[in-house]
């Protein structure tokens, strides 16, 4: 890569923005050779050059892909505040990669302080940690976490989850037996303009079956709304419902779901 400072002669003053050392991180990452992208960058700003967000940010996510996340947040705590802001690319790559390997309070650690340090999280930073705390964790009480961190996206930055990280919420508190949190926050969804899809549906009328009560009726009228919002339950949601009843010894109500 030397080719790069050909481009810089002696009388360069040192604040070159750093659009022309991203393309050299990148070609590193992409081939993986980290360690070399960390030596090419240690020499530039030993000259002297200011390096700007997309290069840092493009170095960190390289470090964060082929499992270096330590290094990637040695290296943010090395420019925060000194060389420059980290932004909310930098900090997403560094929890995305704490949440892949079940580090969760790390990740969490890390979204603390960078609230503190005034970069706003966007919604897919939290949708990062509040999936990967579900599905995680959610079998161990961390579900109401997952919650905080939805009112904290509404509240901070006037944020909502999408429907597949509402959908993963709501399969955690069925799985967990709290249907009936799961229906009062599917109405909640409802309420916030956010339109329910198959799957939602199908994911609350398995937790409302196969919890304790065999709540059948409710789960007729379920299907009702699935069908008033024009969502038509498919082969896979009856099959719960018919599979359940027959096993159950409900064969007169399944054959009516069945014609």
């Amino acid at each position: 890569m030397c080719f790069i400072w050909a481009e810089f002669d002696d009388d360069d003053d040192g604040e070159d923005d750093g659009d022309d050392f991203t393309g050299a991180f990148d070609g590193y990452c992409l081939k993986g050779e980290i360690h070399k992208a960390l030596h090419f960058h240690d020499k530039v700003v030993a000259q002297g050059f200011q390096l700007n967000q997309v290069s840092y940010g493009t170095l960190i996510n390289g470090l964060c892909k082929v499992g270096e996340t330590r290094s990637a947040l040695q290296l943010l705590r090395r420019i925060d505040g000194k060389l420059l802001q980290p932004n909310v690319v930098m900090y997403s790559a560094i929890i995305e990669r704490f949440c892949d390997k079940g580090l969760f309070d790390e990740a969490l650690a890390l979204l603390s302080k960078m609230k503190d340090n005034s970069c706003i999280p966007n919604a897919a930073t939290y949708e990062i940690i509040i999936c990967s705390l579900i599905d995680g964790l959610g079998k161990f009480g961390r579900i109401s976490h997952a919650l905080k961190l939805v009112v904290e996206m509404h509240d901070r930055g006037g944020l909502q989850p999408n429907i597949f990280t509402y959908n993963s919420i709501l399969d955690a508190l069925c799985k967990n037996h709290h249907v009936e949190k799961a229906i009062a926050l599917l109405k909640k969804v409802k309420d916030e303009g956010i339109q329910p899809e198959m799957n939602t549906y199908t994911i609350l009328i398995h937790g409302l079956w196969f919890c304790d009560k065999g709540l059948f009726d409710e789960v007729l009228a379920l299907l009702s709304k699935m069908k008033d919002n024009s969502c038509i339950p498919n082969a896979a949601t009856y099959e719960i419902i018919i599979r359940s009843l027959f096993n159950k010894g409900e064969n007169d109500k399944a054959h009516k779901l069945l014609h």
